[in-house]
């Protein structure tokens, strides 16, 4: 795996949990059918704009959870809201989504 790769899963991991980051890592190391995709996303989402400088994770968790409310994206809404509400607040992972 490239070193790009390589951080995005380490900020997944950060994000989403090391149970998530493993999944994805099976996925684009298994070379099935959406390993190239989901190695193309780990790249650019999580490598490339999610560890770049300019804003914190919470700015980017609110950046993205608007973005998804305005295009009306509802499930991945919902994850965005966990895991922006995660970094705000980390008391509100102990409660049921």
């Amino acid at each position: 795996m490239s070193a790009l790769t390589e951080r995005g899963l380490e900020l997944v991991s950060e994000i989403r949990g090391a149970e998530r980051a493993a999944e994805m890592r099976d996925t684009i190391s298994g070379g099935g059918f959406g390993s190239a995709m989901m190695a193309l996303a780990v790249d650019f989402v999580f490598g490339s704009i999610w560890t770049r400088p300019g804003l914190d994770r919470k700015q980017r968790s609110l950046v993205t959870l608007g973005i998804l409310i305005a295009l009306r994206g509802r499930k991945s809404s919902r994850t965005t809201f966990r895991s922006a509400s995660e970094m705000v607040s980390p008391s509100v992972s102990s409660r049921k989504h």
